[in-house]
């Protein structure tokens, strides 16, 4: 992405992000000095450290930005009502440490008695946690006519396809393919302020 920095001399020069905190010369001779990556994203806008797509999601949320859509990706139809969706993304794991006991261990145990039981114990790994529990909530407008039907959905194919529908759902999805979609049991709708249930 390119920036602009204003010289003293009011003249504007445009930067790259690779060129944040450096000094550049102007058209006219001057020198500029260029602010740093976070200044330079701030003053286009941007978040002053990049987001990645779940905190993207969030702030979008908490703007207003989203739930957005004038018809239902599912009955194309105007969408009137809004379905979340529990997406876990990502989820942490543990290898090692005192609960991993494999096939090996126990075979040398029974085989070799108490010299497998002290073999398998210099054996064993450190606990190792890998990955993170990345999860979000997304909200989708949908029809009335619809959200029962799609609160009920249950295969993830089609749960991924309706919200690849927003774009920055098909980010998120694309960022974690593995990512397990859940619709929650309601539905909003904005047309009476009611709530309903399947």
């Amino acid at each position: 992405m390119r920036y602009s920095v204003t010289c003293e001399c009011g003249a504007q020069l445009e930067v790259s992000a690779t060129q944040a905190g450096s000094t550049l010369p102007c058209r006219r001779g001057d020198t500029v000095d260029v602010p740093t990556l976070s200044v330079l994203r701030k003053s286009a806008g941007q978040s002053a450290i990049p987001l990645n797509t779940v905190e993207r999601i969030r702030a979008m949320i908490q703007s207003g930005e989203l739930p957005n859509g004038e018809i239902c990706p599912y009955s194309h139809r105007p969408a009137n009502c809004t379905v979340y969706f529990h997406v876990q993304c990502e989820r942490s794991w543990v290898r090692g440490g005192d609960n991993d006991t494999s096939a090996t261990d126990i075979l040398f145990i029974l085989v070799i008695g108490w010299i497998g039981l002290l073999f398998s114990a210099f054996r064993s790994r450190p606990r190792e946690e890998h990955g993170r529990e990345t999860s979000i909530e997304l909200p989708l407008r949908v029809s009335g006519n619809a959200s029962a039907k799609i609160v009920s959905l249950r295969q993830q194919k089609k749960l991924n396809k309706l919200l690849r529908e927003v774009p920055i759902y098909a980010e998120l999805l694309k960022e974690f393919p593995d990512a397990k979609v859940q619709p929650l049991s309601f539905a909003e709708c904005h047309s009476d302020s009611t709530v309903t249930s399947p």
